[in-house]
């Protein structure tokens, strides 16, 4: 059995100024789209200085598809309904845009980064999206990062079939406490009791069960 490990995120957070082109935001949010590798994604935010707390989604499967969609550099045009509101991604200038509402449009006010237009209109959050005040965004995603396994048989063997199939096995974690790893660690306490042929049997198998032999 597993059970999901500790959040970890990936942010975005770069400083806009108004008139100005952005070639070193449209870097950093190429790093971004590469750094958006298949993992299990859990929330989205668009926020900004114009809106601390900004627009979250949370449906895992909308976020997934939001980041896929960023990641491989998708320019179609395609949108996910979440927790109120209509996601969106697709080309917008010589870049991909990530917007709430609608791709590729002035709005007044909106939530828009397109910081790879080529020109001075790379969006705003929660302010005009075309020739918009300066500003700082910032998009952030959240995810599992790994699997936590009750016993070392889970890690070494069922890893990357139990539902953590993205986690690579060595970065799984055996979390004590569990009546098998109670028991593997009584046996390693009192192996003489191993020395025992009517008890050898058994003890052997159970430290192979817990994966301490």
């Amino acid at each position: 059995m597993a059970e999901l490990g500790f959040g970890e995120t990936i942010l975005y957070s770069q400083v806009f100024m108004q008139g100005e082109r952005s070639p070193n935001q449209c870097a950093a949010w190429q790093a971004l789209q590469a750094e958006l590798m298949p993992r299990r994604y859990t929330r989205v935010t668009i926020r900004g200085s114009a809106d601390p707390v900004g627009i979250s989604c949370s449906d895992p499967a909308a976020v997934e598809g939001i980041a896929q969609a960023l990641h491989s550099g998708n320019v179609n045009v395609q949108y996910w309904d979440c927790d109120g509101h209509r996601w969106g991604t697709g080309s917008c200038g010589i870049g991909i845009e990530l917007s709430v509402f609608e791709v590729c449009v002035c709005a007044s006010p909106g939530f828009a980064v397109r910081p790879c237009i080529a020109n001075e209109n790379w969006g705003g959050v929660n302010t005009p999206t075309c020739d918009p005040p300066s500003q700082s965004m910032e998009v952030e995603f959240e995810y599992t990062s790994e699997c936590i396994y009750k016993t070392r048989r889970f890690k070494q063997r069922k890893c990357n079939v139990s539902g953590c199939s993205i986690t690579p096995a060595e970065t799984c974690r055996f979390r004590p406490g569990n009546a098998c790893a109670e028991g593997c660690t009584r046996k390693i306490r009192q192996r003489s009791t191993c020395a025992d042929p009517r008890e050898r049997g058994r003890c052997v198998n159970k430290l192979r069960n817990c994966g301490c032999d």
